[in-house]
């Protein structure tokens, strides 16, 4: 499996589980708009399956969704005729959901307060929260 999050307009692979260590490192960033699953599933918030081929082995690429938006994707290899078992596809929505936990959202790397213009320091927060 590998999770791709979501910065900018780039999903970038963070974590690969199956493959060997130096996997990540020679992975290409994946563009909102390239034509894949992962950028597919990442537009659209839905889960994409790609069936295998000749040359590619079957997957299933699950959105990691936050609140209010899709933070990346977890794209899981699958063997051929996997990728259509509805077992496979809840325990897959589970470990992307699990995994969602801990994928920083975008509102809430930097959060600012109305009017003024940087990042809000955690004491300063307490008091915009009790005001």
């Amino acid at each position: 499996l590998i999770l791709w999050v979501g910065a900018g307009d780039r999903l970038l692979p963070v974590l690969a589980h199956g493959y060997p260590p130096d996997t990540i490192s020679r992975l290409a960033t994946v563009a909102r708009a390239d034509d894949n699953a992962a950028a597919a599933a990442w537009r659209t918030g839905e889960r994409v399956i790609v069936s295998s081929t000749h040359d590619s082995a079957a997957a299933i690429v699950i959105p990691v969704l936050g609140i209010d938006t899709c933070l990346g994707v977890l794209a899981f290899e699958v063997p051929d005729g996997r990728e259509h078992d509805a077992a496979t596809h809840a325990v897959a929505a589970i470990i992307a959901a699990q995994l969602a936990t801990i994928v920083a959202t975008p509102s809430t790397e930097r959060a600012t307060v109305p009017g003024e213009s940087g990042p809000v320091e955690p004491e300063h927060e307490s008091r915009v929260q009790s005001a």
